[in-house]
């Protein structure tokens, strides 16, 4: 429903407030042109800068539209629409707080992620030199059996048949080799204790 107001009347504000009860789009006009600039400058003074404040205060008239039937029983429309505009203000810095807060914890996830797995990347190469330098201690045939079994992934009868040797003799040539890389890792320090744990169950 549209109304035209006449030009030679000045309406109260709770006048105007009871013609948009009954859907007078233009009262609710009328209501705007009084009221969207000094919202503007209210929210501008409450954010303290001015880039969201044209959308709180539109988001405001929107919510005001939205309850409309209920704006006769309003005694004093410009309370009320400070009040909805403080609300809505209210609601936007809350929502970026979440906005902040999320993107803040999804900055430190990657950051930690990217260290994680630089540092893995590094222990990884640090562990990988240690243990060849570990199966120097070994005599050629331990070094063999140990590829052979761990880098390959042959069974102890397959090495036995490969190397012409029994398969106990391979498994003790295996621990014996295990026990020596042990003993060398060991020495170079307590951060290998995940590689020694990965070699228990070699």
């Amino acid at each position: 429903m549209t109304t035209m107001l006449p030009k030679e009347q000045t309406y109260g504000e709770r006048e105007l407030f009871a013609l948009i009860s009954r859907n007078d789009e233009q009262a609710f006009t009328e209501i705007y042109l009084r009221y969207a600039d000094k919202l503007y400058l209210h929210v501008t003074k409450l954010l303290k800068e001015d880039s969201w404040a044209e959308e709180i205060v539109q988001d405001t008239f929107v919510k005001l539209w939205q309850v409309r039937d209920t704006l006769g029983e309003v005694a004093n429309p410009s309370a009320y629409l400070y009040k909805i505009v403080a609300n809505r203000t209210l609601d936007f810095l809350k929502h970026r707080a979440v906005e902040v807060k999320t993107q803040y914890q999804v900055s430190l996830s990657a950051e930690s992620a990217a260290r994680n797995d630089t540092q893995e990347q590094l222990d990884f190469r640090i562990s990988e030199q240690l243990l060849k330098q570990a199966m120097k201690d070994l005599t050629a045939q331990k070094q063999l059996i140990f590829r052979l079994k761990h880098e390959d992934g042959h069974s102890y009868e397959e090495i036995a048949r490969q190397l012409n040797l029994s398969k106990n003799t391979v498994r003790n040539h295996l621990a014996e080799a295990l026990q020596t890389i042990r003993t060398y890792l060991l020495k170079k320090g307590a951060f290998l204790l995940l590689l020694l744990h990965c070699l228990k169950n070699l």
